[in-house]
This record gives structure tokens, sequence and C-alpha cells, in this order.
């Protein structure tokens, strides 16, 4: 897994010094606002969270976050993952589905394909399979919907 107590020394050290520089400020429609190295810093206090199975945890930190509309898709993807981790399959599936909704190109990589993938066996949602295949046949990378071929997702 890594150096987990090393990367939260690390961690501790980037908020001290994030919280006493001024940075950017990225501005979604309804006038909230994060910097762009809060927003990284929550992502990170996140998966560091996950390493240590603190999921629910994770995942309430995550959550003003994803619905500011400011995470990353790796941040979406560990959200939907603490979802599933602490019994919210539902919100897992529709976090990752907004994800690919709002940007196809972007969201249809390897992991949340596989992610999305996992849930619908899952729940046994297989109209839905059927529709994110189309989906990665259109939008997704030549070597993303190669793998996908090649790890018969499908």
């Amino acid at each position: 897994m890594g150096n987990v107590k090393g990367a939260t020394k690390v961690l501790e050290e980037c908020e001290k010094s994030c919280s006493s520089s001024s940075s950017s400020s990225l501005k979604n429609n309804e006038g909230k606002s994060y910097s762009r190295e809060r927003a990284q810093l929550i992502e990170m206090r996140a998966l560091l969270l996950t390493a240590y199975s603190r999921f629910e945890d994770a995942h309430k930190i995550l959550s003003p976050l994803i619905e500011s509309g400011f995470a990353s898709m790796d941040a979406i993807n560990n959200y939907a993952i603490c979802s599933l981790f602490t019994n919210k399959i539902a919100v897992a599936i529709e976090s990752l589905e907004e994800c690919v909704r709002t940007d196809p190109h972007q969201a249809l990589n390897m992991a949340i394909v596989q992610n999305l993938v996992s849930l619908y066996d899952l729940c046994s949602l297989r109209s839905k399979k059927a529709v994110l295949r189309k989906l990665v046949d259109r939008y997704a990378s030549d070597p993303v919907a190669e793998a996908c071929r090649r790890l018969s997702l499908w």
C-alpha cells in the first residue's frame, strides 16, 4: 500500500503550508469556492482516511467537494468506493453515472468503467451495463475500449 505514515506526515506539512498562503479560488455557479490547493488537500486527506479503512470519514469530507463540482474524476471515483464500503450502493452508482453524464470523454477511464461494471453486476443492472458498453464504444479512448473487451467486462 505504500508508506501511509509518511504520507500522513507530508500531508500535514502541506496543510500547514497551504493554510498560510493565498491561492487562486475556484467558484461554481452557486458562489461556493475552494482554492485549488484546498480541493487537492481534501482529496489527499480522503485517500489517507481510505488507507486507514475510515471510509465513513472519507465519505464525509469528500461530500461537500463533490457537491460543489470541484472534485477531480479520481475524487469522484474514491467517493463512490467509500459509498460502497459504507453500504450506500445507490450513491456510488449515481456519483459515477453523473460523472459519466457530465464528461464522458474524461470519465470513461478504466477505473470508473470497472467500478461501474462491478456495481451493475452487484445490483443485477444488465440494461445499465449495456448502455455503459455503448458509451465506452462511443466516447472512451481506444486503449480503454480495447482493455474492456480484453478483460471481458461485458
